[in-house]
């Protein structure tokens, strides 16, 4: 048995940008700073709680308290849900998508596990908007902690005792958009797969990858022979 675990902003669902919207203007409210020339070069982790622990260093000079993260990802599920309500289509699943998870979900060979930067219940708002099915799929977000390896493990973890393959899959693919997908695949041993027009492949370093999920064929193949990054 194999796994693929997915990424989801711009990998499953078209909401890198709403999403980022939505965090900063979190961050104006919440933060009373304006973030407009934030580098997320200088993050060391980008995800939600990574970037909420530098952004309350910064701002406050010390690490949020549970309330402050509670407050946060509160705000931000509100604006996310106002964005839908007038910009449904702003949360549309990429291409193809909700196909292929429905045929790996349904294959013999693999298995899938969703493993994400974002908060879980931002995350799953997404999904949900999108029209991608995820009740029963093993997932790791940033409640579980604020590294990508580590979430990312996380889910492979997951996987394996939902599966009962306590040994390891044969064949584990992460699947992503961004640079730190890449960073996180090659310090996991993983084979990778990217998502995104040639540039943006190229961007983020990866061998190999899709425009979206449109051509089913193709990308199984590259599940089966995508190598680490």
């Amino acid at each position: 048995m194999n796994l693929v675990v997915f990424d989801i902003d711009d990998t499953l669902t078209r909401t890198m940008e709403v999403d980022m919207e939505c965090l900063l203007q979190a961050v104006r409210e919440l933060l009373a700073f304006d973030p407009s020339g934030l580098d997320w070069n200088d993050f060391p982790h980008v995800t939600s709680d990574g970037v909420l622990e530098v952004l309350y260093r910064r701002a406050f000079g010390r690490s949020p308290k549970p309330d402050d993260r509670e407050a946060f990802l509160e705000r931000s599920l509100q604006l996310l849900e106002v964005a839908h309500r007038s910009e449904p289509m702003r949360f549309a699943a990429v291409p193809g998508a909700p196909e292929i998870l429905a045929h790996l979900v349904a294959s013999a060979d693999w298995t899938v596990a969703l493993a994400t930067g974002a908060w879980r219940r931002t995350a799953k708002f997404k999904l949900d908007a999108a029209g991608l099915e995820h009740a029963d799929l093993p997932f790791a977000s940033s409640d579980d902690h604020s590294t990508r390896a580590v979430i990312v493990q996380t889910a492979i973890d997951r996987a394996e005792r939902a599966s009962g393959f306590p040994r390891g899959f044969d064949r584990v693919v992460a699947v992503g958009d961004g640079g730190w997908d890449v960073t996180t695949a090659r310090a996991l041993g993983l084979a990778f797969v990217g998502v995104g027009g040639p540039d943006r492949l190229e961007s983020i370093g990866a061998r190999v990858g899709v425009q979206d999920y449109t051509d089913a064929g193709r990308f199984m193949h590259l599940l089966e022979t995508a190598p680490t990054p």
